[in-house]
This record gives structure tokens, sequence and C-alpha cells, in this order.
């Protein structure tokens, strides 16, 4: 059986590029804490872990900070956001006993890990989409029960 991307399951969510930019005055206090947060852990310098991690990474920081601002227009819970040693950002996010990690590397990939509410787990990687990140959110959320496991 062939693979296939989260994105084939989401027929409905449109995968276009990234065309919006919000305006911070119009920006939810969601997204304004969470810009504030990766804007401060951007500032971490060299060795910041004290195990000689780089500081954050641009291709990271701008994946991150796109996909918070595709991810809050929807009914998400605010990210907690940690820095990942190697320069990446992981964003994680709670509800419903699910959780889903997405980890933005310092390469630019992205990958994931859900944890269903009964403990199992699927982790992969995904494009920079807003198609692919929304079915994430959409399985988050409880909208997608019949998304492969």
């Amino acid at each position: 059986m062939p693979a296939r991307t989260i994105s084939a399951f989401c027929a409905d969510v449109a995968d276009t590029q990234w065309s919006r930019v919000t305006p911070i005055d119009q920006a939810s206090p969601w997204l304004r804490a969470s810009q504030r947060q990766i804007s401060e852990l951007a500032q971490l310098a060299d060795n910041w872990d004290s195990y000689g991690s780089p500081p954050l990474q641009p291709a990271a920081i701008e994946h991150a900070s796109e996909a918070l601002d595709c991810l809050s227009t929807l009914q998400l819970p605010s990210p907690q956001i940690f820095p990942v040693p190697g320069g990446g950002i992981q964003l994680e996010f709670e509800k419903d006993r699910r959780e889903l990690q997405i980890e933005f590397l310092p390469d630019g990939s992205i990958e994931y890990l859900k944890i269903a509410s009964n403990g199992e787990m699927l982790e992969g990687s995904i494009p920079l989409s807003k198609g692919e990140l929304r079915c994430l959110a959409y399985w988050l959320q409880g909208k997608l029960e019949d998304f492969p496991f």
C-alpha cells in the first residue's frame, strides 16, 4: 500500500503556501504571547544548555513563527514552547487527553509526535504547509477520529 500524507486525510483543507501576515495589533493574545516567547528564545547564546548546543537557527525560528500564525486561528490551547538541542524549537499542545508535539528542526524540516488519549503514539514528518499543520490540529481537537495510527 503506498504511503499517504496527512493531507490525503484532510482533503477539505487548503494546502496553500503561507499567504497572510497578521499585524501584531490584530493578533490574538495567544499568538502575541507565543511570538514573544520565541523572540526571547531566539536570544539564547551558544551552549545555552551547557551541552554545546548552538542558538536557535533561523529556519526553525521562521517556520515555528509561521506555524503559530497559521494555528492561532483555530480553537487550540496556547502551546508550551521549548528550545531543542541542536538549534530547533518545539511546540507542545494538549487538549482532551491528547498531546501534539511539533518540532521545527534547524534545517527547516518539521517532525511531529501525536499521543492519543489511550497512550498510543505516532510520529512522522511533514512539509511546511497550512494543510498539514491544520490536519494535525484537527486531530488534536478530535475532529479527525479516523486519522490512521
